[in-house]
């Protein structure tokens, strides 16, 4: 059950992201057809995957106690950067009183390309590496995680694309980097206290 709550809650958090990105897409009316939404979940995987065996690699030059709150403390970290980020941001966004949620043009109905689907991936990729380095270290599972990275991928850029075209997805996007840090938050207390 505690390795189900530790990979649900970093799963999740890493894939905030993916849900907001597609809200701008589903907007467009951008389809994105399966063998694109493998590709970007399969090389999103791949790289978690490898992400995380480094931290376990790291890990395994300390002790099991001190890994776990290296893992934890470095996730607390990356949650108190998404949080104080979203902060910063909300700040500034007072301060010019823009009411422009989202600087991406509209584009005409089209289907997203291979190169363009790869592309995303790698962004998506880069953005989960710290994560996944942290929970290496933390010793959370690597494959259990790539298959839950897998999945969670999947859905949220099916999920991600029919939001785009609602009043909810503006609400997302704007508080996705806060749930992400509150979310990143609780998971590295969890790994520091070692329950």
């Amino acid at each position: 059950m505690e390795l189900f709550i530790s990979i649900a809650v970093l799963v999740i958090s890493a894939n905030i992201d993916t849900f907001v990105l597609m809200l701008p897409f589903g907007v467009s009316h951008v389809r994105i057809c399966a063998k694109n939404i493998f590709l970007i979940a399969g090389i999103t995987s791949a790289f978690t995957y490898m992400s995380m065996k480094v931290g376990t690699a790291f890990s395994q030059m300390i002790s099991l106690q001190a890994a776990n709150l290296v893992g934890g403390l470095t996730l607390v970290l990356i949650g108190l950067y998404f949080v104080l980020k979203f902060c910063v941001h909300q700040k500034k966004k007072e301060q010019e009183d823009s009411g422009n949620v989202s600087g991406l043009q509209m584009q005409e109905e089209r289907v997203m390309s291979t190169v363009e689907a790869v592309v995303l991936a790698l962004v998506l990729s880069i953005n989960n590496a710290g994560i996944g380095i942290a929970a290496g270290i933390a010793y959370i599972s690597a494959f259990y995680v790539s298959v839950a990275t897998f999945l969670c991928t999947w859905i949220c850029i099916k999920l991600g694309l029919l939001a785009g075209k609602s009043l909810m997805g503006r609400l997302v996007t704007k508080y996705s980097v806060f749930l992400s840090g509150i979310l990143l938050l609780a998971l590295g207390v969890y790994e520091c206290l070692g329950f």
